[in-house]
């Protein structure tokens, strides 16, 4: 996934009064002690243990933790580094089960985690929601079916669903569904369910949605998120989740009314450059390589360069780009930016003098480009993917490719 940044977590919800905190890291000696010393290695492990009892709290470390994961004690399950950082990749799904028969927003917690679902499960959906609460989640991937299913009664606040097949819905008892300040978008359908339609508040997307929504406070549009598919949920600018969150919600931190969404919006921000694609190796057997220096800005001065090594020196290349990531094969390697695209002007490799060899390299100034006006598209709030084409003489197509590079462009 691209654009990783560590988040702060600044949790709304209380620990539970008297409980005891465990801690997990999935990179600890497994079994481990759960504690800051000697973490146990797995969320469930923690779980399962006598000594973990309703009204603790595990606090879990950054990393991929792969297995399914049910939960029947009335736990707060908080990462430490947020859900762009700390993902759960159950096999089958993940349980949040209250048994205590007394419906309680956020006695049993699941905090600031990024669930992922598989292609073509067999499974009815990749959380199941029973009395217990998601704040701070992300779900999304499960293209075969449901999200977040609800029974009896569920909570999300301040979540991103996306790129499943339904996003959420209401099953078993058709109890109730409580959403609000999240982001359900891109989904097939954004929800299934036919009736408890109030229960959904404050959100944003739904515009493929199944069914009337009738809550408060919902906005049916594209959230406008800078990067939803790569994974970079910020809010970008004339988003619609901005300062249109449910109003009892705490205020963001610059004391504006609370955003829709996991993040809340930061006028300055834009994605870092990352790269992504593959890159097609050269008749010399080199992968050429793509790089940036410098932040992407309408107003900086500040120098921002895209590159490319492990060219094969003294031949022709260029940059192209385009606004949006969709590698293909092409010319026995990929095309890693979405049609239509535009070129630079030609470049020299340089490198070694005499010889064949993969001494040389590109560099490109687009701050430059995009400072001049001359794409009228490359303006603050968008999001760009480049790529390198190169002469390779020897090559049955003639062309090498570079891997490619994603960003945005801040004011």
């Amino acid at each position: 996934m691209r654009f990783l940044a560590v988040l702060a977590l600044a949790s709304f919800v209380t620990p539970a009064v008297g409980g005891n905190t465990w801690y997990v890291d999935v990179h600890a000696t497994p079994p481990g002690l759960g504690t800051l010393a000697s973490p146990y290695a797995s969320i469930q492990y923690a779980h399962d243990q006598a000594t973990t009892v309703h009204g603790d709290e595990l606090l879990v470390a950054p990393g991929v933790y792969v297995g399914d994961l049910t939960v029947t004690k009335h736990l707060h399950i908080r990462s430490t580094g947020g859900a762009l950082v700390t993902e759960l990749r159950p096999t089958h799904a993940i349980g949040l089960f209250n048994l205590n028969g007394t419906p309680v927003s956020d006695e049993l917690l699941l905090e600031g985690f990024t669930v992922f679902g598989l292609a073509n499960w067999s499974e009815q959906h990749t959380i199941n929601l029973n009395d217990s609460t998601l704040r701070r989640c992300v779900v999304r991937d499960n293209t075969h079916s449901t999200g977040v299913r609800v029974n009896l009664e569920g909570w999300i606040y301040d979540s991103v669903i996306t790129n499943n097949f339904t996003g959420v819905s209401i099953g078993g008892f058709d109890v109730a569904m409580h959403v609000t300040d999240s982001v359900i978008w891109g989904n097939v359908h954004q929800d299934t369910n036919d009736s408890f339609q109030d229960g959904i508040t404050y959100c944003a997307g739904l515009a493929t949605n199944g069914h009337f929504v009738t809550g408060a406070g919902n906005v049916f549009a594209d959230p406008k998120l800078w990067d939803i598919v790569g994974g970079d949920y910020r809010p970008n600018s004339g988003s619609p989740c901005i300062d249109a969150g449910n109003p009892t919600s705490p205020l963001d931190a610059d004391g504006s009314r609370h955003d829709i969404g996991l993040f809340p919006y930061d006028p300055t921000y834009a994605p870092a450059p990352t790269t992504y694609c593959t890159a097609k190796v050269n008749s010399l057997g080199c992968a050429p390589s793509i790089y940036a220096t410098g932040t992407a800005s309408a107003t900086s001065a500040s120098a921002f360069t895209i590159g490319a090594t492990n060219e094969l020196n003294k031949k022709s290349g260029l940059l192209f780009y385009g606004y949006a990531a969709k590698p293909i094969a092409f010319q026995g390697g990929f095309h890693c930016v979405k049609l239509p695209t535009k070129r630079t002007a030609p470049q020299n490799a340089g490198g070694s003098p005499t010889g064949l060899d993969c001494t040389g390299s590109y560099a490109y100034d687009f701050r430059a480009r995009i400072q001049s006006g001359v794409d009228a598209g490359l303006v603050p709030g968008t999001m760009v993917f480049a790529q390198y084409w190169s002469r390779d003489i020897n090559d049955p197509f003639l062309s090498a490719l570079s891997n490619a590079i994603g960003f945005g462009i801040a004011p």
